[in-house]
């Protein structure tokens, strides 16, 4: 929510609702917005998604009745949007689909940054090095950090908005970033949401994302990044059930679960 005070009793809202659809929507969200302040207020809500946004002045009173209690009365008008802010939503929607447009998987992630997403598990400093290299290599970074001041001017704060990059490593696997918002320099800043190996396993890019089953299907240099990664997260493991892996893979999944501190996996 911002509130700016444009006199003694008068506000302005600036609300996102991503999920108004209709008329009644956006209403519902602007009443919200206002709460218990009284006054006569301006209210804008709104959808980033679809790239509407509503304007409202509302007037609240409040009266008490004999015992103290406070009744409210609220009273609405739906009104055009402000050239500014209507031009905002239109420039918004353009960036918006501008940065649609370049959100692929063409940006390969040279092996000397970093060779595989494996790599960057607790290990900060590559994340930071592998998003830099695709703000700097990508088509559409200038265009994200654009989109993301205008959100920022029209919302007053980062809200409602999802920006994601995906890049590949040359051993195949993937890493997913979000772009979460704009640093004091106005650089963009990432955060690293999802890892997967060429087997499809989901990376542990933490120990709250340990599976309880993992697949490892011809690459013994996957399985040992795989171990390389829990050692790097101080997670102690031990394997059984014929845990060595040949160059043909296991047919037979890894099964792992914690028992007491340890991971314990076995194939089969």
């Amino acid at each position: 929510m911002l509130i700016a005070s444009t006199s003694a009793n008068a506000l302005e809202f600036r609300t996102v609702c991503n999920t108004c659809v209709t008329d009644g929507n956006f209403l519902a969200a602007a009443k919200k917005e206002v709460g218990n302040f009284n006054g006569s207020h301006t209210v804008y809500v709104i959808n980033f998604e679809t790239s509407v946004a509503k304007k409202y002045s509302v007037y609240q009173s409040v009266r008490y009745n004999k015992i103290g209690d406070p009744i409210y009365s609220l009273a609405y008008d739906a009104i055009p949007l402000d050239a500014p802010m209507a031009s905002n939503m239109v420039v918004q929607k353009r960036l918006k689909n501008d940065y649609q447009k370049f959100i692929d998987t063409s940006i390969s992630i040279p092996a000397e940054i970093a060779p595989s997403a494996y790599s960057l598990v607790a290990r900060p400093y590559l994340e930071s090095q592998v998003s830099q290299y695709y703000f700097t290599t990508s088509s559409y970074g200038q265009n994200a950090v654009d989109y993301l001041s205008l959100i920022i001017n029209i919302a007053g704060k980062l809200h409602g908005v999802r920006l994601n990059a995906t890049v590949k490593f040359s051993d195949g696997t993937i890493a997913n970033f979000r772009i979460s918002g704009l640093n004091h320099i106005g650089e963009l800043t990432f955060d690293l949401t999802d890892s997967r190996d060429k087997d499809g396993n989901k990376l542990p890019l933490d120990k709250t994302y340990l599976n309880n089953e993992y697949k490892f299907s011809g690459d013994p240099g996957t399985f040992q990044e795989f171990i390389k990664a829990l050692d790097r997260l101080d997670v102690p493991v031990s394997f059984g059930g014929g845990s060595n892996i040949g160059p043909g893979g296991s047919s037979s999944p890894l099964k792992c679960g914690f028992e007491g501190k340890v991971y314990k996996c076995y194939f089969g």
